[in-house]
């Protein structure tokens, strides 16, 4: 993103009733002069969520993302060596982001003034090792985790399963874990959102344009998305300007991935519905850990 389209974003969303801000992107860290003009120019003050890889993170990074009190920082991290690189390329030969992630967890931990969240995604191939990956983190200092099985994509029932029975372990592992008074969180818990499937916020592209969820960063969204764009911040003086568009996105969603991966989709999400449940209300804690979707039925 060009800076002077950056300030025009700054200037609109300053002032609308904004409550988060999240930086999305392969790596937001690779455009880091438009991170810190974002974080001088920015004035509200709520949370803005910063999720990195880690391999540019250096102490001196860190020490000024550290002193903006309204940064939350995350680092990307889906389990042993072998189940991470399993699914994540970095393009470099000398170094990756789990030897990153190894050679600095203990300062990372130590040093942050506030809790960082490792997001630990599942992907379907990495689905047995579910639990595993999670027990993994916790033994390697991490103690806020936010769990996220991989949407958009097509899972066999033998994954499914897996994932299932890795969501029962994980949930009766965090119960046991509270029990004795051990400090760890899910960002799981805290975090909801008015659509399922998808962010339902405003999502500012790299080239200005505007468009109503975050959504449209998946790859078969990527044509024709000026179709979808309710304004660029370079057009518009105000936010009410910005136009709304008469979609239905659900069914706009299923066209584009197809009826396969949307029934995956709307399975795993189900299956972590049910686990977030499972931890937040007592007569699931009384039902020790059984997700009641029947999702081998359907």
């Amino acid at each position: 993103m060009a800076p002077d389209l950056l300030d025009r974003a700054i200037d609109l969303f300053s002032c609308a009733s904004v409550d988060r801000v999240r930086f999305s992107g392969a790596e937001p860290l690779n455009a880091l002069p438009l991170v810190w003009r974002f974080l001088e120019r920015f004035q509200p003050d709520i949370p803005i969520r910063l999720t990195t890889n880690g391999l540019r993170l250096s102490q001196t990074i860190l020490d000024r993302l550290a002193r903006d009190p309204r940064v939350e920082l995350a680092i990307s991290v889906d389990g042993d060596r072998g189940v991470h690189l399993a699914e994540r390329k970095t393009g470099r030969r000398e170094n990756d982001s789990h030897d990153w992630f190894e050679a600095n967890r203990r300062f990372l931990f130590s040093a942050f003034p506030r809790p960082v969240t490792v997001n630990l995604v599942i992907a379907p191939k990495q689905a047995e090792h579910f639990y595993h990956s999670v027990s993994y983190l916790l033994g390697r200092g991490v103690r806020r985790l936010n769990l996220l099985p991989a949407y958009y994509v097509s899972w066999r029932r033998r994954e499914l399963s897996a994932l299932e029975h890795g969501f029962r372990r994980v949930a009766h592992l965090f119960r046991e874990a509270w029990k004795r008074g051990l400090s760890i969180d899910l960002a799981n818990l805290e975090r909801s959102a008015s659509q399922a499937l998808f962010l339902d916020a405003w999502v500012v592209d790299v080239d200005g344009e505007v468009y109503e969820n975050d959504v449209v960063v998946t790859r078969p969204f990527r044509e024709n998305l000026s179709d979808l764009s309710v304004g660029n911040v370079n057009e518009i003086s105000h936010i009410d300007e910005l136009r709304s568009r008469d979609v239905d996105w659900p069914s706009l969603i299923a066209a584009r991935f197809g009826a396969r991966v949307m029934s995956s989709t709307r399975i795993v999400d189900g299956m972590l519905s049910d686990f977030v449940e499972m931890l937040t209300t007592s007569e699931s804690l009384r039902n020790q850990g059984q997700i009641r979707r029947n999702w081998k039925e359907r």
